[in-house]
């Protein structure tokens, strides 16, 4: 026999469940009372079914509810009446025995259906566990003790391949392992849960994007339970819209929003070190000549070339932008004297210069004019910062080109252009 693993109204608030079960118990009441006259010898055959059908519908509480009832009715209704004394039982013993073995019948039933319930949890359990997408990892300690298949294909692991018992071999590198147990285990150990995105990797050496997300089931045995999603395409995917809304599609470099954004970072850093920051403006000479007389994909050739040569001239806090066009901008960061920006710009003016293979058999060179503009000097505020190093630069183009003006110089290099 099999039962249901709920009880139809064992959802239901208690109070409900009681009301059914007291409905039913008076419905055979009712019934037991129109039996008197026909039948007084059958005194428990309507309560049995009520009180088995309570069982069954409402659960065991309002099940126990109605055998109460029932032996007290039976007991008050049925005893002067039917029991005489010639009778070898009495009354007592079989409203008894009646009540102990209508409630092991029901507590059976009660069994059967949590025996049920408990294989569809188990079940249930087994199919969240091992899931096709979010992979499970039971660790003690850092060493892992039990996995699902998910997180088997997720690294790359067979069914009979050991997952590394530390779990350092997941990691790109020593500081990632430490940082992550730095970072997690401490509120984990406190109650509290862990959720970060981190490159893993694979058995293979590929290294993967992962959400992960881990509480801590006993903090006596240091046991964790973490369930990780593979995020590697979603990260591929936000890479590719970050570079088409902060990247020039032409060059790669970083475009007038991230390199605002930039010298934004750049500015506070600039002002508690006490050491300078230069944004210089650079336009190209002679690129549209060369433009015009070998087409755009000889330009385009050529702007990647320039563009890889001023990334090779910066320092690692450097930035180099493409506005668009010709037109480039250096955000040289913690200068610590006027002399090195010009060490720096000059080493630019000298690779912009080099000739660059345009076709198949030709070459062509163009020069660089540079403006600088100078934080705190000139000001420090990114756009300020830009008008007055493009104001510069066109300063350094009336001056002949090829060569770098500072803002603060530009008048007294018109001044003196005009005089010669």
């Amino acid at each position: 026999m099999k039962f249901a693993s709920t009880p139809p109204f064992g959802n239901r608030p208690a109070i409900v469940r009681f009301a059914v079960g007291v409905a039913i118990y008076a419905v055979a009441l009712s019934f037991r009372i129109a039996l008197l006259s026909i039948e007084p010898r059958l005194p428990f055959a309507p309560f049995s079914v009520a009180a088995l059908l309570t069982f069954y519908l409402c659960g065991s509480a309002p099940g126990v509810l109605v055998v109460a009832l029932s032996a007290g009715t039976v007991l008050y209704l049925g005893a002067p009446a039917q029991w005489a004394w010639a009778q070898r039982w009495m009354p007592e013993i079989s409203v008894i025995g009646y009540a102990l073995i209508t409630i092991l019948i029901g507590w059976l039933m009660e069994r059967g259906r949590l025996a049920v319930r408990l294989a569809d949890l188990n079940r249930e359990q087994e199919m969240m566990l091992d899931n096709e997408l979010v992979g499970i990892l039971k660790l003690r300690g850092r060493k892992a003790i039990w996995r699902n298949r998910a997180l088997e294909r997720m690294l790359g692991y067979g069914a009979g391949d050991p997952l590394a018992e530390d779990m350092r071999t997941l990691y790109p590198d020593e500081d990632s392992y430490r940082h992550f147990g730095e970072d997690a285990y401490p509120g984990l150990r406190e109650g509290g849960t862990y959720r970060t995105q981190i490159r893993l990797v694979r058995k293979d050496g590929q290294a993967i994007w992962v959400d992960m997300s881990g509480v801590m089931l006993s903090a006596e045995r240091d046991e964790s339970m973490w369930l990780l999603l593979d995020i590697t395409e979603l990260k591929r995917y936000q890479e590719q819209v970050e570079s088409m809304a902060f990247r020039d599609g032409l060059t790669g470099l970083p475009n007038r929003m991230l390199l605002l954004d930039r010298i934004h970072q750049a500015l506070p850093l600039s002002e508690r070190t006490h050491r300078e920051l230069a944004v210089c403006f650079i336009d190209l000479d002679g690129f549209k000549e060369i433009n015009d007389r070998f087409g755009h994909d000889a330009g385009d050739r050529l702007l990647r070339a320039v563009a890889v040569r001023m990334q090779a001239c910066l320092r690692g806090n450097d930035t180099v932008a493409r506005l668009g066009g010709d037109e480039f901008v250096l955000v040289l960061a913690q200068l610590h004297s006027r002399e090195e920006c010009q060490v720096i710009l000059d080493r630019v003016l000298e690779f912009v210069r080099e000739p660059v293979t345009v076709t198949a058999d030709q070459s062509a060179a163009v020069s660089a004019s540079i403006g600088v503009a100078l934080c705190p000097e000139d000001g420090s505020e990114p756009e300020l910062l830009l008008a007055r190093a493009d104001a510069a630069m066109y300063a350094a183009k009336r001056a002949g080109r090829n060569r770098v003006r500072y803002f603060h110089e530009r008048h007294s290099a018109a001044a003196t252009l005009t005089e010669a």
